[in-house]
């Protein structure tokens, strides 16, 4: 599954219960990667693709922080990179990409 955009225009809770909801399709041993672009912004009206859509998402630190607590995923790589659309119109935006993994199951449990 890839999914970018959607994150973006749900509310701060929503994009919480999602990860949540991803993170529970992983397998034991299995992996999530994940990439959005990380704002302290709840509700904020953005120009994107020539319209007008409101977005919420949340620090990289804090998005971070909730695939590894709230979701209980060992994130074994995240960064943030700056991206430069080939638009004049268009400036640069930072995505934080998040590389994490559900624990395997000990024998037994």
């Amino acid at each position: 599954m890839c999914a970018f955009f959607p994150l973006l225009v749900m509310s701060r809770a929503e994009v919480s219960a999602a990860l949540r909801r991803m993170a529970g399709w992983v397998a034991p041993g299995g992996y999530l990667v994940t990439a959005t672009v990380p704002a302290d912004v709840e509700d904020v009206e953005i120009e994107w693709m020539g319209r007008r859509v409101r977005v919420s998402s949340f620090s990289a630190e804090e998005y971070v922080r909730q695939v590894r607590e709230e979701c209980g995923l060992d994130v074994l790589h995240h960064a943030v990179s700056v991206f430069q659309p080939d638009d004049e119109k268009a400036g640069p935006e930072e995505h934080v990409f998040c590389y994490a993994r559900r624990a395997k199951e000990l024998p037994g449990g």
